[in-house]
């Protein structure tokens, strides 16, 4: 029994530690989310921030793992000092309770001063709005995690509360094995046009390459999504009002085309706008299958009969008129 009490005791002592004694850190990482579908709302809240963990070896950047408590998110662009990393060397792990943990591989990098680094990721869950979430964050020679912008190792420490994830990275993905989860202060903004301009000057530096043809991969699979859940609808939504199904289909057909038009750098293949506008095509037709093709003529109340109607004349042969005149005698 005694050893029953010890047992359950120091189990106790082991949790209080794990989970009520706060993490203290001196990391910190900017969060910045906006809404990007419908644009101009405000229906999307801060991305939770669990841990950052750089893996650096000898003053050079591996590879980093961000975990982040939100399942719906995907990361889709890094960067890294001025290099951009394609999504192709991202991957991404289910730790269970909503939390998911991003690795991405880079090419060693040489730390200098404080390396920056940010990591964009893209949020489009079935009724909810679309949702594009920047995290930034700063490296250290010796692998600390700075808040963005920090040219000196000495950033104020922050005590915050953290959730204990299993970060071990992969064998093979050039991460340091047994690195501590790094817990993070999560700052966010609503400021929308500096975080554009970042997020395209981001997807500008992906179309290095073979790395335009991935994106565009990318964005039409979304479209095509989106479309397909316009069209499928039950009941259709063209039932309710013409405009919502045209709209959902339309817009992002013109965003696409805009961005195809307006970002040259990032054009892959001919043929890509040609198939946005035949999914545009197909989805208006699914999504109005059950209207009428033809055009609905008005029909005008049949005419009444005038009660004052005029009495036709009766039209009379001429009567023969006798003329005086010299008759012919008979003989």
């Amino acid at each position: 029994m005694k050893r029953l009490t010890h047992k359950a005791f120091a189990v106790g002592i082991v949790f209080f530690v794990a989970f009520a004694v706060p993490f203290s850190t001196s990391a910190q990482a900017v969060t910045k989310t906006i809404q990007v579908l419908p644009p101009g709302g405000v229906g999307c809240l801060a991305l939770p921030v669990t841990s950052v963990v750089p893996h650096v070896q000898e003053g050079e950047l591996h590879s980093f793992d961000i975990t982040v408590q939100d399942p719906s998110y995907v990361a889709v662009l890094a960067e890294v000092g001025t290099e951009a990393i394609p999504f192709r060397y991202m991957t991404r792990f289910n730790h269970g309770g909503g939390f998911i943990r991003h690795h991405i591989d880079i090419n060693a990098t040489r730390i200098t001063n404080p390396l920056s680094v940010s990591l964009t990721l893209l949020s489009s869950p079935v009724g909810s709005p679309t949702c594009l979430s920047i995290i930034s964050f700063s490296v250290s020679q010796d692998g600390q995690v700075l808040a963005p912008g920090t040219t000196s190792v000495g950033s104020p420490t922050v005590t915050v509360t953290s959730h204990t994830v299993d970060t071990t990275a992969p064998r093979g993905t050039g991460a340091v094995p047994g690195k501590t989860p790094v817990a993070t202060d999560t700052a966010t903004s609503t400021d929308s046009s500096p975080i554009l301009k970042g997020a395209i000057s981001r997807i500008k530096g992906l179309c290095d390459g073979n790395g335009a043809l991935q994106l565009w991969f990318l964005l039409l699979a979304v479209y095509i999504v989106i479309a397909a859940l316009t069209a499928l609808a039950k009941p259709p939504l063209a039932q309710k009002s013409v405009a919502l199904p045209l709209s959902l289909i339309l817009a992002p057909l013109v965003l696409l085309l805009a961005f195809w038009l307006l970002a040259p750098s990032c054009r892959a293949e001919g043929w890509i706008p040609a198939v946005s506008i035949m999914v545009a095509i197909v989805a208006l037709l699914v999504a109005f299958r059950e209207q009428n093709p033809g055009l609905k003529i008005i029909s005008l109340p049949p005419a009444k009969p005038s009660t004052n109607t005029p009495a036709i004349s009766k039209s009379t042969s001429p009567v023969p008129v006798e003329t005086k005149g010299n008759q012919p005698k008979g003989k």
